[in-house]
């Protein structure tokens, strides 16, 4: 019997939902070119009628899934209102494909590509795309950036190309170490110019967590490389909060092995970096928008004891195949692709579309609303991370888009990073004086803003030298 009522339920839905796409398209999305013609929108929809039945049977009452990492999914025939959420979750999942793509479909059609700058290749590389702003920047600091002008397109750089691995040891003044939101925001060679009698070399990759793993790893890379009195400036924002498991390195098992192994020192210094075949790696996209219809009603269950594996069904599982012309264009237009500095640590996005970084508000701690349990893996991570070496350590606090953003993270050091007696070094000061600072949205850099940020930095990096001299 229960059988027979779930496979009612989900062909039931299958055909409102092909009624109700189809009214929707003829009279609030009209005759769009983009939009899928009625006979994929009918497939889309009793493919999703027959989803809800997979949906019936991993949508749980969040309390069954929160206390054990073993615990099977647990079946809830009893109680037909799981059902009626996950029927509502997922038809709303695919009208809300369907409604951001009528409101953003004309605005795409207008700036498509408008902002992606033409690529000039050379050689295996392409001429960098903002090379004239790099330029006219560059003349006004008396910077050196022949080295910028060819550029690969990237994701990921080869690590083994990084400066770090061809000094000598106990050669290093300043080592930064960080996530994306330093390695996709600064030029290691234009920072280290603005402190000349000091070397600064960056240890920066996506991803890259802060936990007891990675310590050993940066420890033996500051007892290898530092001088003793050198320095460390961490770069790693809200990631600190993500809960890796304690023996996790994410994507980076190879740099892993490479440094704990300590192949590191067979590289020799006269490598030639641009010999090095960068890694292919998958582009993501990363649209900024508002949130979703669908992401607001999973975090309304959220809140009330039910949880949604994947609420972007729609988006996630079925757009590419019903709707693939506008799936096509939606990525390409929105992801732009990654500019690789060709220095084994250095990238950037180029983006069409792109957001300014604001200065610095008045700096005050603020509710961050994280439970006992993410401060108590937060401060594990952090004391392994403080006892890698004697050396000064410092908290970078990145420029941003949002007062919001700059508050959460410096709240995050004074929580965290200030009791083990991290130093702070703010880059959203006097931002006014520089160039504007182009950002995809958050605090990774974009276009020229990776250019801009690193000049704020190698200058607010000379201004804290100049002060512990």
């Amino acid at each position: 019997m229960r059988k027979r009522v779930l496979l009612l339920a989900g062909f039931s839905i299958a055909f409102v939902s092909a009624v109700f796409i189809i009214l929707f398209k003829r009279f609030f999305v009209g005759a769009d070119e983009l939009m899928p013609g009625r006979n994929t929108l009918v497939a889309s929809a009793i493919l999703l009628g027959l989803a809800v039945i997979l949906l019936y049977f991993i949508f749980v009452p969040r309390a069954d899934i929160k206390g054990s990492e073993n615990r099977v999914f647990r079946l809830n025939w009893a109680n037909p209102f799981s059902l009626s959420l996950a029927l509502l979750v997922l038809g709303l999942s695919a009208f809300a494909g369907l409604i951001n793509q009528k409101i953003i479909a004309k605005k795409v059609q207008e700036t498509s590509f408008a902002g992606i700058k033409e690529e000039v290749v050379v050689g295996d590389k392409i001429l960098n795309p903002f090379w004239d702003e790099y330029e006219k920047i560059a003349s006004d600091y008396g910077l050196s950036i022949e080295q910028l002008k060819y550029v690969s397109k990237n994701r990921m750089p080869n690590f083994k190309n990084n400066a770090l691995f061809k000094d000598e040891p106990k050669s290093v003044d300043v080592l930064v170490i960080g996530d994306s939101s330093i390695s996709w925001s600064a030029i290691h060679s234009i920072t280290e110019q603005f402190v000349k009698d000091k070397k600064i070399r960056f240890f920066a990759y996506e991803s890259l967590p802060l936990n007891p793993r990675t310590a050993k790893m940066f420890k033996i890379l500051a007892n290898y490389y530092l001088k003793d009195d050198a320095i460390i400036i961490f770069s790693n924002n809200f990631a600190i909060t993500r809960d890796y498991k304690i023996n996790e390195i994410t994507m980076h098992s190879e740099l892993e092995k490479f440094i704990l192994n300590e192949e590191f020192k067979s590289i020799k210094t006269s490598l030639d970096s641009s010999k090095t075949a960068p890694q292919e790696t998958k582009q993501k996209s990363w649209a900024k928008a508002s949130k979703p219809i669908n992401e607001l009603i999973s975090e309304y269950l959220g809140e009330h004891g039910f949880s949604l594996i994947s609420p972007q069904f729609y988006t996630t599982f079925f757009e590419k195949y019903i709707n693939k012309e506008w799936f096509d264009i939606k990525t390409r237009n929105s992801g732009g692709y990654f500019i690789d500095f060709n220095d084994g640590v250095s990238v950037t996005q180029h983006l069409p579309k792109y957001y300014i970084a604001i200065p610095t508000p008045k700096l005050k701690k603020i509710d961050i609303g994280i439970t006992d349990s993410q401060i108590k893996n937060v401060k594990e991570k952090l004391e392994a991370i403080n006892k890698i070496s004697p050396h000064k350590k410092v908290f970078l606090l990145n420029p941003f888009t949002s007062d919001g953003e700059y508050l959460i993270d410096y709240t995050f050091y004074k929580t965290f990073y200030e009791p083990l007696g991290f130093d702070i070094m703010n880059l959203g000061e006097d931002l006014a004086t520089y160039p504007k600072m182009q950002l995809e949205g958050s605090y990774h850099a974009a276009n020229s803003g990776s250019f801009v940020k690193s000049i704020v930095f190698g200058k607010k990096l000379q201004e804290y030298l100049n002060k512990q001299r």
